[in-house]
Protein backbone atom coordinates (compact mmCIF):
# COMPACT_ATOMS: atom_id res chain seq x y z
CA UNK A 1 0.00 0.00 0.00
CA UNK A 2 1.05 3.80 -0.80
CA UNK A 3 1.79 5.86 2.66
CA UNK A 4 -1.59 6.79 3.73
CA UNK A 5 -1.49 10.40 4.41
CA UNK A 6 -3.97 10.36 7.03
CA UNK A 7 -1.88 8.06 8.35
CA UNK A 8 1.42 10.53 8.99
CA UNK A 9 -0.72 13.07 10.23
CA UNK A 10 -2.13 10.50 12.95
CA UNK A 11 1.75 9.86 14.15
CA UNK A 12 1.67 13.43 15.54
CA UNK A 13 -0.90 12.07 18.36
CA UNK A 14 1.16 9.80 20.89
CA UNK A 15 -1.68 8.67 22.08
CA UNK A 16 -2.53 7.17 18.84
CA UNK A 17 -2.05 3.61 19.33
CA UNK A 18 -3.67 2.73 16.75
CA UNK A 19 -2.08 5.13 14.23
CA UNK A 20 1.61 3.94 15.54
CA UNK A 21 0.66 0.25 14.88
CA UNK A 22 0.18 0.90 11.59
CA UNK A 23 2.63 2.19 10.50
CA UNK A 24 5.24 0.05 12.33
CA UNK A 25 3.46 -2.90 10.82
CA UNK A 26 4.39 -1.22 7.64
CA UNK A 27 7.85 -0.12 8.12
CA UNK A 28 9.83 -1.73 10.90
CA UNK A 29 10.30 -4.58 8.90
CA UNK A 30 12.05 -2.44 6.08
CA UNK A 31 14.37 -0.18 7.97
CA UNK A 32 15.29 -3.81 9.98
CA UNK A 33 16.11 -5.36 6.47
CA UNK A 34 17.66 -2.70 5.26
CA UNK A 35 19.73 -2.51 8.01
CA UNK A 36 20.64 -6.07 8.26
CA UNK A 37 21.17 -5.54 4.15
CA UNK A 38 24.25 -3.39 4.86
CA UNK A 39 26.07 -5.75 7.18
CA UNK A 40 24.49 -4.64 10.78
CA UNK A 41 23.90 -7.59 13.12
CA UNK A 42 20.64 -8.23 14.42
CA UNK A 43 21.12 -6.16 17.83
CA UNK A 44 22.37 -3.13 15.63
CA UNK A 45 19.52 -3.01 13.11
CA UNK A 46 17.16 -3.52 15.71
CA UNK A 47 18.98 -0.09 17.37
CA UNK A 48 18.98 1.29 14.44
CA UNK A 49 15.23 0.89 13.87
CA UNK A 50 14.10 2.85 17.18
CA UNK A 51 16.49 5.52 16.34
CA UNK A 52 14.57 6.32 13.21
CA UNK A 53 11.16 5.68 15.02
CA UNK A 54 12.15 7.98 17.59
CA UNK A 55 12.83 10.66 14.52
CA UNK A 56 9.99 9.60 13.17
CA UNK A 57 8.05 10.91 16.19
CA UNK A 58 10.24 13.80 16.30
CA UNK A 59 9.40 14.90 13.00
CA UNK A 60 5.33 14.13 13.37
CA UNK A 61 4.39 17.17 13.85
CA UNK A 62 5.78 19.40 11.26
CA UNK A 63 4.24 16.12 8.92
CA UNK A 64 1.12 16.45 10.23
CA UNK A 65 1.43 19.82 8.71
CA UNK A 66 2.31 19.89 5.48
CA UNK A 67 0.31 20.80 3.19
CA UNK A 68 -0.60 17.28 0.59
CA UNK A 69 -2.28 19.89 -1.01
CA UNK A 70 1.14 21.47 -3.06
CA UNK A 71 2.19 17.93 -4.08
CA UNK A 72 0.21 15.86 -7.36
CA UNK A 73 -1.33 13.18 -5.41
CA UNK A 74 1.25 10.58 -7.26
CA UNK A 75 4.45 12.25 -5.41
CA UNK A 76 2.66 12.52 -2.15
CA UNK A 77 3.26 9.13 -0.53
CA UNK A 78 6.78 9.23 -2.26
CA UNK A 79 7.63 12.57 -0.13
CA UNK A 80 7.36 10.69 2.88
CA UNK A 81 9.08 7.65 1.92
CA UNK A 82 11.88 9.27 0.19
CA UNK A 83 12.27 11.31 3.76
CA UNK A 84 11.97 8.10 5.84
CA UNK A 85 14.73 6.60 3.31
CA UNK A 86 16.87 10.03 3.93
CA UNK A 87 15.84 9.47 7.70
CA UNK A 88 17.49 5.76 7.94
CA UNK A 89 20.23 6.05 5.84
CA UNK A 90 21.43 8.96 8.36
CA UNK A 91 20.47 7.10 11.03
CA UNK A 92 22.20 4.09 9.55
CA UNK A 93 25.87 6.31 9.20
CA UNK A 94 25.32 7.43 12.92
CA UNK A 95 25.38 4.00 13.80
CA UNK A 96 28.48 2.69 11.51
CA UNK A 97 30.34 6.03 12.32
CA UNK A 98 30.01 5.64 16.13
CA UNK A 99 30.87 1.96 16.19
CA UNK A 100 33.91 2.88 13.81
CA UNK A 101 35.11 5.47 16.42
CA UNK A 102 34.51 2.73 19.15
CA UNK A 103 36.24 0.44 17.02
CA UNK A 104 40.38 -0.41 17.02
CA UNK A 105 41.70 -0.19 13.71
CA UNK A 106 44.85 -1.88 14.39
CA UNK A 107 46.56 0.92 12.48
CA UNK A 108 46.75 -0.95 8.99
CA UNK A 109 46.44 1.23 5.62
CA UNK A 110 43.61 -1.51 4.62
CA UNK A 111 41.28 -0.89 7.01
CA UNK A 112 41.40 2.75 7.57
CA UNK A 113 40.99 3.05 3.74
CA UNK A 114 37.93 1.42 4.41
CA UNK A 115 36.29 2.77 7.51
CA UNK A 116 36.45 6.06 5.25
CA UNK A 117 34.68 4.46 2.67
CA UNK A 118 31.32 5.69 1.84
CA UNK A 119 28.50 3.29 0.18
CA UNK A 120 27.76 5.16 -2.98
CA UNK A 121 23.59 6.68 -2.62
CA UNK A 122 22.95 5.26 -5.64
CA UNK A 123 23.36 1.53 -3.96
CA UNK A 124 21.10 2.90 -0.58
CA UNK A 125 18.35 3.77 -2.55
CA UNK A 126 18.40 0.52 -4.45
CA UNK A 127 18.66 -1.52 -1.46
CA UNK A 128 16.31 0.47 0.24
CA UNK A 129 13.81 0.36 -2.51
CA UNK A 130 14.49 -3.44 -3.02
CA UNK A 131 13.35 -3.90 0.44
CA UNK A 132 10.44 -2.18 0.88
CA UNK A 133 9.44 -4.03 -2.55
CA UNK A 134 9.89 -7.28 -0.82
CA UNK A 135 7.60 -6.21 2.45
CA UNK A 136 5.31 -5.03 0.59
CA UNK A 137 5.14 -8.19 -1.42
CA UNK A 138 5.27 -10.49 1.67
CA UNK A 139 2.08 -8.30 3.24
CA UNK A 140 0.05 -8.69 -0.39
CA UNK A 141 1.01 -12.06 -0.12
CA UNK A 142 -0.51 -13.00 3.32
CA UNK A 143 -3.63 -11.28 2.08
CA UNK A 144 -4.24 -13.46 -0.75
CA UNK A 145 -2.77 -16.37 0.47
CA UNK A 146 -5.93 -17.27 2.17
CA UNK A 147 -8.65 -17.09 -1.03
CA UNK A 148 -6.74 -19.33 -2.75
CA UNK A 149 -7.07 -23.10 -3.25
CA UNK A 150 -3.76 -24.01 -1.06
CA UNK A 151 -2.83 -26.59 -3.97
CA UNK A 152 -2.80 -23.36 -6.21
CA UNK A 153 -0.94 -21.37 -4.04
CA UNK A 154 2.03 -23.93 -3.56
CA UNK A 155 2.30 -24.60 -7.07
CA UNK A 156 2.30 -20.54 -7.75
CA UNK A 157 4.85 -20.16 -4.57
CA UNK A 158 7.26 -22.91 -5.77
CA UNK A 159 7.15 -22.06 -9.81
CA UNK A 160 7.50 -18.28 -9.35
CA UNK A 161 8.67 -17.21 -5.93
CA UNK A 162 11.06 -20.15 -5.06
CA UNK A 163 11.81 -20.32 -9.04
CA UNK A 164 11.83 -24.16 -8.90
CA UNK A 165 11.54 -25.49 -12.67
CA UNK A 166 8.17 -25.16 -14.06
CA UNK A 167 8.16 -29.50 -14.93
CA UNK A 168 9.69 -30.52 -11.65
CA UNK A 169 6.65 -28.30 -9.89
CA UNK A 170 4.23 -30.28 -12.28
CA UNK A 171 5.55 -33.63 -11.45
CA UNK A 172 5.34 -33.08 -7.96
CA UNK A 173 1.78 -31.45 -8.25
CA UNK A 174 0.65 -34.11 -10.27
CA UNK A 175 -0.38 -31.31 -13.24
CA UNK A 176 0.49 -31.03 -16.39
CA UNK A 177 3.36 -27.87 -17.21
CA UNK A 178 0.28 -25.60 -19.07
CA UNK A 179 -1.93 -26.33 -15.79
CA UNK A 180 1.40 -24.70 -13.69
CA UNK A 181 2.08 -21.85 -16.13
Amino acid sequence: PNTETHLVRRLADPADDAAWSRFDLLYRPVIYRYARSAGLQHSDAEALVGEVLTRVFRASVRWANTDWQEASKSERPNRFREWLQRVSKTALLHLVTRQLKERGTGGTSHQIALSGRAVPDDVQRIRWESEHREHLFRMAAREVQPNVPEDHWNVFWQSHIEEKPIAEVAKQFGQSIGSVY
